[in-house]
Parts: C-alpha cells; structure tokens; sequence
C-alpha cells in the first residue's frame, strides 16, 4: 500500500497492484522528478519501510527527508544500513518570542508588541502548533472586533480559546 500511494503522490493515476511493478514504477518516477520526497511519522511504521525508502533512494539518486519525533533517530541508528546514508540530523528546539514576532507578521501581517508576543510565548511552551493555533484564534478575534491593533487582553482571550495541556 505505501508503494501504491508514493506511486500516486508522485502522479502516477492508476499504480500497479502488485508490490515488484509498484517499486519499479515509484523508482521511474522519482527518477523523472527529480525532487526530493518528504515523509513525515515514518518511525509509526514498520522498519522495513526504512530499507524500502533506502533502497528507492539508492536506486533514484532521490533525497528522503524523514519527519518525525524524538523517537525516529533511534529507530534510524539501529539499522546500520539507513544511518550510514544519513546526511543530516535536524533537532527543533522550540520556539523564542521573537519567532512569535516573525511568523505573526508574515503569516497574518498583524504586528505584535514583544509583551503581547510573550503571552503566545508563555502560553504555548514554545511550541509551535499551538502558537499557530493560538494566532489563527487572535485573527479571528481581531476581525470580529474590527482591528488590528492587538492588545494584551486580546492575546489573552485567544490563548485561552485553545486546548492546553
């Protein structure tokens, strides 16, 4: 099933049933295309799917970006074969104010004052999804209201709007 789907991600309309043809159609593919493949959670699959997307990158030439959590280096270092061909480990670290400051501005063009940036700050431990969540609450609050001149009040409600754990 996962050769069938990269198969129609990567535009294939009808892919082949069978696992051998399927392969052979995601490497002609990726081949053609050129770009590189982003996997995201790929550490909730089985292993075997590491060897799999080692092998179409080895038989492409195609670069495999793997998205995952804390858990997925582990599961790469175990398997010799697919770390040896790592070429870069990537870590996020959460989020600082001023990134608040810069993705508000580019994402919603709202420009925040540092104090009311710090309260998505705070609110979300620095953790970008809920920051974005949070702001998405804050445009709409704005828009309802008629403004974009946010307040701490304003920042406030829209925290208080989302999930927090």
């Amino acid at each position: 099933d996962f050769l069938r789907k990269l198969c129609r991600e990567l535009g294939c309309v009808v892919p082949p049933k069978r696992k051998g043809p399927a392969f052979e159609e995601a490497v002609e593919l990726l081949i053609s295309r050129q770009l590189p493949v982003f996997i995201d959670e790929i550490e909730k699959l089985p292993t075997l799917f590491l060897d799999l997307v080692r092998d179409l990158s080895d038989l492409s030439a195609t670069p495999f970006v793997l998205v995952g959590e804390e858990e997925l280096v582990t599961v790469m270092k175990r398997n010799r074969r697919v770390w040896s061909r790592t070429y870069q480990h990537v870590e996020f670290k959460p989020i600082d104010v001023g990134d608040v400051l810069i993705y508000t501005k580019q994402a919603t063009g709202l420009n925040l004052d540092p104090k009311v940036a710090s309260i998505f700050h705070q609110s979300s431990d620095g953790d970008f999804r809920i920051v974005r969540r949070d702001i998405l609450a804050l445009v709409q609050y704005a828009n309802a209201k008629g403004t974009t001149e946010i307040s701490q009040d304003m920042a406030k409600a829209a925290t208080r709007a989302g999930l927090h754990g």
